[in-house]
């Protein structure tokens, strides 16, 4: 099989879930430092200002992880696994009778799925994969 192939056969199997647990992280992650900011800085002036620099500073982090996953860093998981518990607490923190019940459930059902793709077989057996090929790129 040439490299091409090789390459194509790793894309067709297992992008679709590395970009959907991807998607699904970043998705809870917005949500996340939204409803976090509408809550705690609802009334202040830079409540923008803060959301912007929440939202980019956890998708830069987020991003980073999954570039590390792609370079065959088997630790790096725990970076998005990070992110995605950090999200998930924060949704629960705010709780409350005044928030929006379904925008609520959408923010606690997101990273719920991100983890559960996250330890699905196909994503578990590209970071295998990915790991195995840096250690052959390193031996050569």
């Amino acid at each position: 099989m040439s490299v091409s192939q090789d390459y194509a056969a790793f894309m067709t199997r297992y992008f679709p879930t590395f970009i959907c647990t991807f998607f699904l992280s970043l998705f809870s992650l917005a949500c996340a430092v939204t409803l976090w900011t509408d809550t705690h800085l609802r009334n202040h002036p830079d409540n923008s200002a803060y959301s912007v620099g929440l939202m980019a500073g956890s998708i830069v982090l987020l991003c980073l992880g999954n570039f590390l996953i792609i370079r065959g860093r088997a630790w790096s998981l725990w970076l998005v696994v990070l992110l995605l518990l950090l999200s998930l607490l924060t949704v629960i923190s705010l709780f409350d009778e005044r928030i929006n019940k379904g925008l609520f459930a959408f923010a606690l059902l997101l990273p719920l799925l991100a983890g559960l793709m996250l330890n699905g077989k196909r994503h578990r057996q590209m970071r295998e994969y990915l790991v195995e090929l840096r250690q052959k790129r390193q031996n050569h």
